[in-house]
């Protein structure tokens, strides 16, 4: 077969060779290509695992280019063997199958290529991002990070009272993502700020308290689907600006459909009268990155203001207490080699006595339900990556969303919290389910009620408490270092 296949190749004229090849090659090339691609968008490989309608049209993808290489090598073997019909064009069926990849592969381009181009009307409302490491006297760098439809400079105008007195910040270029480094800030300050002749916002410096911080934690927003609950979100950070939290820290899902920059920009415009007023640093979920919402995500909440850092993952030194914030979406599937070497090298130095929390999307164990074919519980992936490591370094404190309630977990004396109740809807309770599995080390579970977690670390104790919209409290735990 494959010397007959030669010989036809051989008895082509050059023109016919090449045009024969090109009008076969090339729908398989960008096919192929394409399918290669979009293994390699962010987060990708995490909803092929986890969503059965992705998984499924991708297999139907991947068989369909296995198809296109078998009609190939039939259509030539038909050729070789037919020689009065070696000028003909490849079959019908083939040309039929060829177009086809070809409208496929140029549809799936051009929508993925164009989504980082997709952006909704107007510009982002700003944020104040806190950033990786300690900072100057012992405060964290922060940023003022927002993104313009057009490419335009701003200034950022701030000081001590309302004359912002301190030298203004000037953009050198224009651009549409922007970002002010505030650094060299003092503790326990209030500061005030406002880009152009904008809206004037203010915020106030953790106090420099060896081992002592306040968090504000939830998770799961989801902008831009209709079963949410905007209220109990309002009430959250009514409460959280009230009692003024140290940092807010959003673990994820912040939009339905990150691919949708409608969404984001939902998000932001609610977020921003909040987030532009208290140290807030937004978590990476997978619902964030659907696919190619990473593009928006790393434009919108990680500027390039510190050199050497990285943009998605997180070491934030706050009087002592290591708050580490993972990229982790569905689960171990983004936690590349890169992050891995950086978590654990920035864990070695520190000592059994610090306190250290870790911050992330995914859940480690969870009580939850079959969802779709899948395991929503305890999930093992993660506990086998983690656990070890977290032991050995003497983890205190976990923090999770993904999941639809609230949680506390103890295991191997780290304690686990699932936090996913920040407005999204609720999971039913696994109780209810024919299918559900109480968490391993489950020591307190609920469901129906959306919530956020108060964490105020003293000394060696950390009071962790669960807390209404309304910040009644719900539940309350202990942990001692």
């Amino acid at each position: 077969m494959f010397l007959k296949v030669k010989t036809y190749f051989k008895n082509l004229t050059t023109k016919q060779l090449i045009f024969r090849l090109c009008l076969l090659i090339i729908p398989i090339v960008l096919y192929t290509g394409f399918i290669i691609f979009i293994f390699s968008i962010p987060g990708f490989k995490g909803l092929i695992m986890w969503a059965d309608w992705v998984r499924e049209y991708v297999i139907y993808i991947i068989l369909f280019d296995v198809l296109l290489f078998v009609l190939i090598l039939v259509d030539f073997f038909v050729a070789s063997v037919k020689k009065a019909e070696i000028k003909r064009l490849p079959s019908i069926v083939m040309t039929v199958f060829l177009t086809l990849g070809l409208v496929i592969s140029m549809g799936g381009w051009g929508y993925f290529g164009t989504i980082p181009l997709q952006r909704a009307v107007g510009d982002k409302a700003p944020q104040l991002l806190i950033l990786d490491g300690v900072g100057a006297n012992n405060v964290p760098n922060m940023a003022v990070s927002f993104y313009t439809h057009d490419r335009t400079t701003k200034t950022l105008y701030w000081g001590l009272t309302p004359s912002l007195e301190l030298p203004e910040k000037v953009e050198s270029r224009a651009s549409k993502t922007h970002g002010f480094l505030l650094d060299i800030l003092e503790p326990n300050t209030t500061y005030f700020y406002k880009i152009n002749e904008g809206i004037m916002y203010n915020f106030t410096t953790p106090v420099n308290t060896p081992n002592y911080a306040r968090f504000a934690i939830s998770s799961d927003l989801h902008f831009g689907a209709d079963d949410v609950n905007r209220t109990a979100t309002q009430g959250i950070l009514e409460n959280i600006i009230a009692h003024k939290y140290d940092i807010l820290f959003n673990l994820g899902d912040m939009v339905e459909y990150g691919m949708f920059d409608g969404h984001y920009k939902e998000a932001m415009d609610y977020m921003s009268p909040y987030v532009s007023s208290i140290p807030y640093r937004p978590v990476i979920g997978n619902h964030d990155t659907f696919f190619g919402g990473k593009t928006f995500w790393r434009d919108y909440f990680s500027p390039e203001l510190l050199p050497d850092t990285p943009r998605d993952y997180f070491h934030i030194n706050l009087n002592g207490i290591h708050v580490f914030v993972l990229d982790l979406e569905w689960g171990t599937e983004t936690y590349t080699r890169a992050q891995q070497k950086w978590f654990e090298s920035e864990l070695s130095p520190l000592s059994d006595d610090d306190w250290i929390l870790v911050m992330n999307h995914a859940m480690y164990y969870s009580s939850g339900y079959f969802v779709d074919g899948e395991q929503w519980w305890d999930n093992e992936a993660m506990i086998t990556e983690f656990e070890d490591l977290f032991i050995e370094h003497d983890v205190d404190l976990v923090f999770s969303g993904h999941n639809h309630h609230m949680e506390t977990l103890n295991n191997s004396g780290i304690v686990y919290n699932i936090i996913g109740a920040f407005g999204g809807h609720m999971d039913p309770d696994y109780h209810n389910k024919t299918v559900g599995q109480e968490g391993t080390g489950s020591l307190w579970y609920l469901t129906g009620q959306h919530g956020y977690l108060d964490v105020e670390i003293n000394g060696t104790i950390a009071t962790i408490t669960f807390r209404t919209p309304e910040y009644t409290i719900l539940q309350t735990f202990i942990v001692v270092e």
